[in-house]
């Protein structure tokens, strides 16, 4: 805002020679027009008689220049929203109101401005003049250092969600929930937290809209985090002590104690246990208060002691040093179902029975390989439908043969001297005297179409549960290699040899999963192009001369 031409202090302009002198004046002629214009952008104006009726009307030199001083001293004082709003996220805003209710509270201002005004703050010619929302110049550095800074004394607190991501082994996305629904307990009681929710300002890293956003949310102080931890420390082992013994004495003067697995679980009273004994006070038995004989009760009695024998000696059970001195109560639930599973009951009822899941049984199966391949062998004769593979076909073939069942049962002895647990079925392959080569690709083999010394039993869930994760991994990577395929910079080779090998697999399991039989002829089989798993040509590691596995 400057003169654009040099104007003594004491010269009277007439007021439509004034656009000589402003960057910005009016273009009417209509002295009453002119008039109105200059009063309302503050111009002191100076009035001449013509006569009866008409003016002419002037403002001095010195007039102009102190209003053109005080429109500059405003422009200085003041910052635009919309400057301010550039210079704190880089970008003009989108509109002129601010949805800040925090650090520009009570401090954006609005004003209608007159043209020569607007134009004075703008640099643009307003006509009718314009409305603009602005803050002082001290309260837009306010309003920046309380954005940047955050709003909050970040060298003593720090926001819930902050320390969720720094310390992560304390904080979890539940933390805000429990403080919001002043649940707050445990470690969290010992924090120092904001009463309420607190308005602050975070920094936007995945957004090019705004640098700054503000959030409410609760603060922290830090130093309460590391004391919370000791408190915690504390708290915790000083109590669990007597909070142990009031949940005990809750649940057995209630519903009794719960027992409980993964398939099994039951409220029982002391009165319902199989052995109750009475309880020793101070060295006297008191049977008017009975108590459970637990287990460590059972561990004195079965363990030998200083003060006496064990069970071992006292009921004449004969049994080496070792198992006396290392036997434990659990190892009585590993014989009581492995006797089960030797003695034939199926695997599904002693689980329930036991309760375990069908996976856990596994582990608790201690017969030998060998006692499993009679087991297999048997099943395999009696129910020729239930078993998949080379072998449970060749038995199937020979029975529609008509072979006598005594000639199978020898092929079954021959073929089933052991049987070993598999991740997807059984393995009868002896792999102490030969280990196999194909590295657990039963399903392919070294030709794509099965191992032959590969069998699934269509009754184990367990079985059948993992063919079925196999086909789906499969079915998946599939997919990704389908995609792949015609990428540029990937080898096609490449991508069809993996692409072939995953299609065995989903072939070969679906195979099992349908329980389908290929009906097809010998010759047949020869001349088709697809896999057919488990029918012929199905390999065994020892096809390699050098026993080299998969090719």
């Amino acid at each position: 805002m400057r003169l654009l031409k040099y104007l003594p202090d004491e010269e009277l302009v007439e007021l439509k020679n004034l656009r000589e002198y402003l960057p910005f004046a009016s273009n009417s002629h209509d002295s009453t027009s002119l008039l109105k214009f200059y009063k309302k952008n503050g111009f002191k104006i100076t009035s001449k008689s013509l006569g009866k009726v008409k003016c002419i009307y002037y403002v001095r030199g010195f007039d102009v220049k102190q209003r053109l001083a005080q429109l500059i001293e405003f422009r200085r004082n003041i910052v635009l929203y919309s400057e301010f709003f550039e210079v704190l996220h880089n970008r003009p805003p989108v509109g002129s109101r601010s949805k800040d209710v925090h650090a520009l509270k009570d401090r954006l201002q609005s004003q209608s401005l007159a043209s020569l005004e607007a134009f004075a703050l703008t640099g643009e010619s307003c006509l009718y003049g314009a409305r603009i929302v602005y803050l002082s110049r001290e309260d837009a550095v306010a309003a920046i250092r309380t954005i940047v800074s955050g709003g909050y004394n970040y060298r003593a607190y720090i926001p819930i969600l902050d320390a969720e991501e720094l310390y992560p082994e304390l904080f979890n996305q539940k933390t805000m929930t429990y403080i919001a629904n002043a649940n707050a307990a445990g470690f969290y009681s010992f924090l120092r937290i904001s009463e309420e929710r607190i308005n602050f300002y975070r920094p936007v890293t995945k957004s090019n809209r705004v640098k700054h956003s503000g959030v409410s949310g609760f603060l922290v102080e830090q130093a309460s985090i590391k004391s919370a931890v000791v408190d915690a420390f504390v708290s915790v082992n000083t109590k669990v002590k007597s909070e142990l013994i009031q949940e005990i004495k809750e649940e057995l003067l209630a519903d009794g104690v719960e027992i409980g697995s993964a398939t099994f679980g039951i409220n029982q009273k002391v009165s319902d246990y199989l052995f109750v004994v009475p309880s020793n006070l101070g060295g006297v038995y008191n049977e008017q208060i009975p108590s459970i004989l637990g287990y460590f009760s059972v561990l004195y009695a079965i363990k030998p002691a200083k003060q006496g024998q064990s069970a071992f000696l006292r009921y004449g059970v004969v049994a080496n040093e070792e198992t006396v001195s290392t036997f434990q109560t659990h190892k009585g639930r590993h014989w009581q179902t492995n006797s089960l599973f030797r003695a034939g009951l199926a695997a599904s009822i002693v689980n329930k029975w036991m309760g375990r899941s069908d996976s856990q049984g596994d582990h608790y199966d201690h017969q030998t390989a060998k006692e499993r391949a009679e087991k297999v062998g048997e099943l395999m004769l009696s129910e020729q439908s239930r078993f998949i593979g080379d072998l449970a076909n060749k038995v199937r073939a020979w029975t529609d043969n008509d072979i006598p069942t005594q000639n199978v049962q020898t092929l079954l002895t021959d073929m089933l001297q052991t049987v070993h647990y598999g991740p997807l079925g059984h393995c009868f392959r002896d792999i102490n005297l030969k280990p196999c080569e194909f590295h657990l690709k039963c399903l392919t083999g070294n030709s794509g179409k099965g191992c032959r010394e590969f069998v699934v039993d269509l009754l184990d869930p367990v079985q059948i549960k993992q063919v079925e994760s196999e086909r789906n991994r499969s079915e998946i990577e599939l997919a990704r290699l389908f995609e792949a395929l015609n990428r540029p910079g990937i080898p096609v080779e490449s991508v069809e040899m993996h692409i072939e090998h995953q299609m065995a697999i989903f072939r070969n399991s679906s195979y099992i999963l349908d329980n389908s039989e290929v009906v097809l002829n010998d010759i047949q089989v020869e001349k088709s192009k697809d896999y057919q798993p488990f029918r012929t040509d199905g390999s065994v590691p020892s096809d390699c001369v050098f026993q080299c596995g998969v090719a």
